[in-house]
């Protein structure tokens, strides 16, 4: 099975499992990705704002994901 992590800036990590649907309000400074035992793949449906669908950040860094 999948597995993958979701974390919106200032909130703890949650875990997302095969069939899971998660939705972002627009604005709101988030990462995902796989865990470190468990491949993710999604798909993001994003409408584009200035030409741009995403405004990417900073890398998460170690310490983050390993929380």
């Amino acid at each position: 099975m999948a597995r993958g992590w979701i974390q919106c800036e200032g909130e703890a990590i949650q875990v997302m499992n095969t069939g899971d649907i998660v939705w972002i309000p627009e604005n709101v400074k988030h990462w995902h990705g796989a865990t470190p035992d468990n491949a993710m793949t999604h798909i993001a449906i994003a409408e584009s704002l200035n030409g741009s669908p995403v405004d990417w950040l900073e890398q998460v860094s170690d310490q983050q994901y390993q929380r």
